[in-house]
């Protein structure tokens, strides 16, 4: 996930207007995007329409009492979430003087989230899975190595029911012979409108296109020789349709909340095995 923060202790030089903006921007090309308003002044949250008020305040966020989950807001836009300001932040500077790290608190509440704005990790998950599907490569789980690990110290300890030794054995963690890396090139789409105004009420249709590509590299662990070169491309035109909009009411458009339902769910999940597609075309390069 990427962070951006907008600061300046002058007012007036377009903090707020620079986020809010940057924020929908990053939404509307099919970012999951998080938008925190530092603000007690809660400018940015009254552009979204959304109260100010976060349940036991700046202290509950920075000390942990409350999960910044739960202070979590959805706005009218897609792929669009806020943390909302409260008047409380007026005091963060204290708060956060108080905590171990100080300097390091508000990017390690953010990690509690990062998941769930982290496209990458997403698309590293749905590649994973494509291999496992099929089934030409052993895949090995690295992120979750430290629980494993944690685990299987826990089942032989003193602590543990002795029955747990049994089912969680110690055991050599298997190396690795190649390293996929891979970045996005492409993420986003464009919407075309057509059509006319009858008596100040707009009516079209709307085309849509997104896209998603993917490429990926094949590392030998052993030399860090680049074995194998692949790229995805995923294609969706699922969008389009009737659109209305009155000048000062708003718009009204076909929206969905379900990702994986979405445009640019679809096109990611094309992209992804179009990628092992490749990826396994090509497999006969390796050793």
């Amino acid at each position: 996930m990427k962070v951006f923060a907008t600061y300046n202790i002058k007012g007036g030089v377009g903090k707020t207007s620079t986020a809010v903006n940057l924020a929908y921007l990053a939404a509307r090309e099919g970012q999951r995007t998080l938008l925190w308003d530092l603000d007690p002044q809660a400018a940015a949250t009254y552009v979204f329409r959304v109260r100010a008020r976060v349940k036991g305040g700046g202290h509950g966020l920075v000390t942990r009492k409350r999960p910044i989950e739960a202070a979590l807001r959805a706005t009218d836009f897609d792929n669009l979430d806020l943390l909302p300001a409260d008047f409380s932040y007026r005091n963060m500077d204290l708060d956060l003087d108080d905590t171990k790290k100080r300097t390091r608190r508000l990017g390690q509440l953010l990690d509690t989230v990062t998941d769930d704005y982290d496209i990458g990790k997403g698309m590293a998950d749905q590649v994973m899975d494509q291999l496992l599907e099929e089934g030409s490569f052993r895949v090995v789980e690295r992120k979750k190595l430290d629980t494993i690990l944690a685990e299987q110290d826990f089942a032989h300890s003193d602590r543990a029911d002795p029955g747990a030794a049994k089912l969680s054995k110690l055991g050599k963690v298997l190396g690795v012979k190649y390293i996929i890396t891979g970045s996005i090139t492409k993420f986003g789409g464009e919407q075309k409108a057509q059509g006319g105004r009858i008596k100040g009420i707009g009516v079209g249709v709307g085309k849509a296109k997104t896209e998603v590509t993917v490429t990926a590299r094949m590392v030998d662990t052993s030399t860090g020789e680049v074995l194998l070169s692949a790229k995805g491309e995923g294609v969706s035109k699922k969008g389009g349709g009737f659109s209305f909009a009155k000048s000062g009411l708003g718009g009204y458009g076909q929206n969905t909340s379900d990702f994986k339902e979405s445009a640019i769910g679809e096109a990611q999940e094309a992209a992804c095995k179009a990628l092992v597609a490749a990826i396994v075309a090509k497999k006969d390069r390796l050793e």
